[in-house]
């Protein structure tokens, strides 16, 4: 798993389709995105050899977390928000609590704010560009427990994914490039589950829940798993890869399937739920994504909405309102 190659490739991906169609967090927040890390930590256990786990993750102890909405919170933020240069950082952390707009007094936020998470997340921040995670130690803590729940849960959808079985072949951070209609397109799959007996191909991607797994229904929605599930199972279907298997008589699922691990420490067993593709609302919001990828690069200007709106208006094509 190439960590940060990926990323570098222009490309639409799922986390921007989410993003033009508002269904994920801003740009801001997405810094500071604990599920993110987790995620990245946990397929690293899975699918790399863990020996080379100190060439691409730092792991850093005694890192502060405050509640979004806390002033200690909402001082950080400010705080991000005056640095330009994380690699070398220049903050004013009195004039961050004035734009804050935080109510208490300066010297009592003071007492509840701990500068170590600053120097966590310019830490953070700066070592992506070399490659390397820095991540917390309780997320380590935590990737290994996740680990091991899945590794030894005896569900079979989920055991014939990381033990071997016979007639059965599993991947893993396989990643997927493609053109669809001129828009580069590219995901990132993390297990695909080659049933050679059957002639089967199961796209699989792992989750992570800080709930019940048996509440990932409704995570399922809130975060928008299944625009993921129709994008990957789209592109993958398209790729160059697939096209080999089909020649050889192999067929792609008809669902894409998420496997869900807590990271509660009794957040009950991992769990395997199935999504059947398919849904044209979903597609449909999807090739819109792709109709403003392809504008906004070929103007030359950042993928977004407002750069799409604002390209429309000046091509002649006014916006229009319902009712």
């Amino acid at each position: 798993m190439n960590l940060e190659n990926y990323y570098d490739v222009p490309a639409l991906n799922n986390s921007l389709i989410k993003s033009l169609n508002s269904m994920k967090l801003d740009e801001k927040d997405k810094s500071w995105n604990v599920a993110f890390d987790r995620g990245t930590v946990l397929d690293f256990m899975l699918t790399e050899d863990i020996s080379t786990f100190e060439d691409k993750f730092k792991i850093v102890t005694d890192v502060p977390i405050y509640s979004k909405g806390s002033n200690a919170y909402l001082l950080f933020e400010a705080v991000k928000a005056q640095i330009t240069d994380v690699c070398n950082p220049v903050y004013n952390l009195k004039l961050a609590h004035e734009q804050a707009e935080i109510k208490e007094s300066y010297e009592t936020t003071m007492k509840k704010f701990d500068a170590r998470i600053i120097d966590f997340w310019v830490e953070r921040c700066c070592a992506e560009k070399s490659g390397v995670n820095v991540i917390r130690r309780e997320e380590y803590e935590i990737g290994m427990k996740c680990v091991a729940d899945l590794k030894s849960c005896e569900v079979p959808q989920i055991k014939r994914m990381f033990h071997p079985i016979e007639g059965f072949e599993a991947t893993g951070q396989e990643e997927i490039y493609c053109y669809y209609l001129d828009c580069p397109c590219k995901i990132k799959i993390d297990i695909k589950l080659i049933d050679h007996v059957n002639k089967t191909i199961q796209l699989i991607d792992i989750k992570t829940t800080g709930n019940w797994t048996s509440n990932f229904a409704e995570s399922f929605k809130q975060f928008g798993y299944n625009y993921q599930a129709e994008f990957y199972h789209f592109i993958y279907r398209r790729s160059a890869e697939y096209q080999k298997y089909k020649e050889m008589g192999y067929v792609l699922s008809p669902t894409f399937d998420f496997c869900v691990v807590s990271t509660l420490p009794n957040g009950g067993l991992p769990l395997y739920y199935c999504y059947e593709v398919g849904n044209q609302q979903v597609m449909d919001n999807i090739f819109k994504a792709m109709d403003i990828y392809k504008l906004c690069t070929a103007h030359g200007r950042n993928v977004n909405k407002q750069s799409y709106y604002e390209l429309q208006v000046k091509l002649g094509n006014p916006l229009k309102l319902e009712a």
